[in-house]
């Protein structure tokens, strides 16, 4: 037989190296449809990837699972530290302003918001909870009592545990000075091409007010950044709370509340610094308006100077979590506006219709009081509701009994209707216990649907409360359940191959007899996922609710293993989304190498972070037995607990309070020169319908000389 060709020889030789290329990329579970850069290419930040280069120390939460294919992903991403969080980073200081973010030199806008005097209202129904004089009871405690015991932690529990803390702060200081480099002022920052995120749009994510700063206020407190906190002081007295960058003229009154307001209580608690109580005061008193309507319900979407439109339906996380920072203001103030309006809100909402128990749907009509849509669920639309009636019944020391009750009612209904066992596809695999939803129901009775086993990341914050719950009102056995919830959200995001948690994902459980009972196994073979899924959302945008869940298991328990699953998924999330400027989100959980998205939420430093800073402090630190954490992570400082910088001196600030923000200066400043040259705006004229539920009508207006000279404020088209 003759030999081959030397063409023939190579065609074989290049066809043997393709295959062998293919059979890599599968063993390895690489997609090669996404581009691989090196450390060393200008575009390695699109993607975090670090190659095996030596064995990491035992994991000690086991690896049977997930499976043996994802092996390779697993191996790559071990939890250990990143190198570059080690150290933290060299400090910025102080903040950078870019030059082609500010105005020009001496210009200001020639008139200011003024807000209208709050409305009466003869025809609401009177205020029923009053709060008594005296705490409700003899207030149970919530951490675990082994934490008062000396010795509680070995020499080299305590040296892990403070490294840990340590590599979660050096997190924090990456993304705060990313932020503080290049995006000071503005509301968050894009951690890829190191720009603020609204820099040339019409409306900022959150009004403009510089969401990151204040909602992190008590962040650098609670990690020991005092100068950092300082450096915050100056923005802190400029923000003009009547200004919003919104092509609506709109602000988001939920994420107002949470973020803003929230985090100036907080930082109030945490550092005794009157500048903040000032500016809480402030802008909780122009979210009074938001409440301004003929229900006493607040508006979805506010134009600070208007009076705000009588809504026909509310959102029923947005309408039901004010309370706690407003009772919390009305605790600071003594002012009872702030208490009347709040309570008055969730009197309204414990008296509306519901077709599922106790619990009420995401969406309700206001006039009927009965259900419009939507779905009976904790999660999105709904989840901060929930919440809150058992902070609430903390926060306020059980003096009304009613929130207590709530929460156990809306406990007993949704472990019986949301409620659900999500069975494994192969031995090996653990269940999942979550909570799923149901459909809403127009009428009752009505044949209810059937529940879909529906696990959002939002709804992961459920452990946490629960947990709460059953220390603070006796409730033993719902303990369990919560740490199986918990338990759940941190297995699915274990599943994936990044480590990290899905945005959604349903699971299809129509192959087993009853997803609410335990299933009885009809699939003949075990299929490769770990669960049978029916729809998966894998955006995963840093949020912090199944840590949240972690850190109250690991403080009411005092069981490390919290700790441990805390830390695996922070090293796998430092690791696969660390950039430029801060953190970025990733645009499927199931995609490794990640393909990386330039957005990080001021939530991330706010609340994911401080939580796992949390989660390996020592437990006094911020103690569940002394502080409220609201939605947002913000501890609100309980009646019994002492200030912790009794003696703290904070320096006086030169400038007027409330005067506008250099950022804010230049939104005006663009919108005025947009204007001058002929440009259109699809903001609404002043005195306009406005845009969203209740935005508001009759914007009062008032020159700058005005104000100065104490001229009263004129509506817009008054000579």
């Amino acid at each position: 037989m003759p030999a081959p060709r030397p063409l023939f020889r190579r065609v074989l030789l290049v066809l043997a190296g393709f295959a062998l290329g293919l059979v890599l990329l599968t063993l390895l579970d690489i997609d090669p449809r996404i581009p691989f850069y090196p450390p060393s290419h200008p575009h390695h930040h699109h993607q975090a990837y670090y190659p095996l280069l030596t064995p990491p120390r035992p994991d000690k939460l086991s690896t049977s699972w997930p499976p043996s294919a994802w092996l390779s992903a697993r191996l790559a991403n071990p939890p250990t530290l990143i190198p570059e969080l080690l150290s933290a980073p060299a400090a910025q200081r102080p903040p950078a302003l870019v030059a082609e973010h500010t105005a020009p030199d001496g210009w200001a806008p020639s008139e200011r918001v003024v807000l209208p005097p709050l409305r009466e209202w003869k025809d609401r129904a009177p205020i029923r909870g009053k709060l008594g004089k005296e705490a409700g009871g003899q207030v149970p405690r919530v951490q675990w009592e082994g934490f008062a015991a000396v010795g509680w932690e070995s020499e080299e529990e305590r040296r892990e545990r403070e490294e840990r803390q340590r590599g979660v702060r050096n997190a924090f200081l990456w993304s705060w000075e990313g932020y503080k480099a290049n995006a000071w002022g503005f509301d968050e920052v894009k951690p890829v091409t190191s720009q603020p995120s609204s820099q040339f749009a019409r409306s900022s994510p959150f009004g403009g007010y510089g969401a990151t700063i204040i909602d992190n206020l008590d962040t650098l407190l609670i990690m020991g950044l005092d100068e950092e906190f300082e450096q915050c002081r100056d923005h802190v007295r400029q923000v003009d709370f009547t200004y919003v960058h919104s092509q609506s003229g709109t602000l988001p009154v939920f994420e107002t509340n949470i973020r803003y307001l929230g985090g100036l209580l907080s930082a109030y608690d945490l550092s005794g610094d009157e500048l903040m109580l000032q500016r809480a005061i402030d802008l909780g008193d122009m979210l009074l308006r938001t409440f301004d309507t003929d229900t006493g319900i607040p508006v979805a979407q506010y134009r600070p100077g208007s009076y705000p439109s009588n809504p026909g339906s509310v959102v029923l996380a947005e309408a039901g979590s004010m309370a706690l920072e407003f009772f919390r203001l009305y605790q600071l103030t003594g002012n009872q506006t702030f208490f009347d309006v709040a309570q008055r809100t969730e009197e309204y909402l414990f008296g509306l219709e519901s077709t599922l128990g106790s619990l009420l749907p995401t969406h309700v009509a206001l006039k009927s009081k009965k259900p419009v849509g939507g779905t009976y669920t904790v999660g999105a639309l709904a989840d901060s509701y929930y919440e809150y009636l058992i902070k609430i019944h903390r926060l306020l020391d059980f003096r009304l009994p009613i929130y207590g009750e709530k929460f156990s009612l809306a406990a007993d209904d949704i472990f019986t209707h949301l409620l659900t066992l999500v069975p494994a596809s192969s031995v090996g695999v653990p269940d999942l216990l979550i909570l799923g939803e149901q459909a809403a129901q127009r009428a009752s009775p009505a044949p209810l649907p059937r529940l879909r086993a529906k696990l959002e990341h939002l709804s992961c914050f459920a452990g946490g409360t629960f947990a709460l719950g059953s220390r603070l009102l006796g409730r033993e056995d719902d303990l369990e359940i919560a740490a199986g919830l918990a338990q759940a959200c941190f297995d699915v995001a274990n599943s994936t191959k990044t480590g990290l948690a899905p945005e959604v994902v349903e699971f299809d459980v129509a192959a087993y007899a009853d997803a609410r009972d335990r299933p009885v196994r009809v699939v003949p073979e075990p299929p490769a996922e770990p669960w049978k899924v029916k729809d998966f959302v894998g955006r995963h945008i840093g949020r912090p609710e199944i840590v949240e869940s972690l850190f109250y298991m690991w403080r009411v328990t005092g069981e490390r293993r919290w700790q441990d699953m805390g830390w695996r998924m922070f090293t796998s999330w430092a690791r696969l989304t660390r950039s430029n400027a801060g953190f970025t989100s990733i645009h499927d959980v199931r995609h490794f190498p990640v393909l990386a998205q330039d957005n990080q939420e001021s939530f991330v430093l706010a609340e994911t972070l401080k939580y796992f800073y949390l989660l390996f402090s020592d437990p006094n630190h911020i103690s569940i037995d002394d502080w409220v954490l609201s939605t947002e992570a913000h501890p609100f400082k309980l009646s019994h607990t002492p200030p912790p910088r009794p003696n703290a001196v904070w320096p006086s600030l030169a400038g007027p309070v409330g005067e506008g923000t250099p950022q804010q200066r230049w939104f005006q400043w663009r919108e005025h020169e947009h204007f001058r040259k002929g440009g259109t705006s699809k903001r609404p004229p002043s005195g306009g319908a406005g845009t969203g539920a209740g935005a508001g009508t009759g914007v009062r207006r008032v020159g700058i000389g005005a104000l100065r000279e104490g001229r009263p404020p004129k509506k817009d088209g008054e000579d």
